[in-house]
């Protein structure tokens, strides 16, 4: 039998595995780059700016997961946001902020970067 959503509806978690995590992180950017102040479901969830384009997550330790990021930059100062390093055992990861040509830069003031980390404490992601 296929679960859809609707089945789902019951279960606190929203999902049809166990032992599934989700948590949701928006980042404010403020002049220059500067992380504003977090709207984050979890006190262990954070993020820092390291130096130009480039940002440090820090949430739960995991087994395993999958971290997912979306930009909102209306003027389209960066176009992309790939993450260069993750590391769930240790609860880190790092992402660029990039122009189309590729060049790590900081959003403008005002985007907004979303982040979602889908955590699995069986480590199967």
């Amino acid at each position: 039998m296929t679960v859809t959503a609707a089945d789902m509806a019951p279960y606190p978690t929203k999902a049809a595995r166990r032992d599934l995590v989700e948590l949701d992180l928006v980042i404010p950017i403020g002049a220059t780059g500067a992380v504003g102040t977090l709207d984050k479901d979890d006190p262990a969830v954070g993020c820092t700016r390291t130096t130009t384009g480039v940002y440090a997550l820090t949430f739960p330790k995991s087994p395993g997961g999958r971290i997912f990021i979306q930009l909102f930059s209306p003027l389209g100062t960066v176009v992309s946001a790939p993450l260069i390093a993750m590391d769930f055992a240790a609860g880190t990861a790092s992402f660029n902020t990039e122009t189309d040509a590729g060049t790590p830069a900081d959003p403008a003031n005002g985007d907004k970067i979303q982040v979602l980390f889908r955590l699995d404490s069986r480590g199967t992601g």
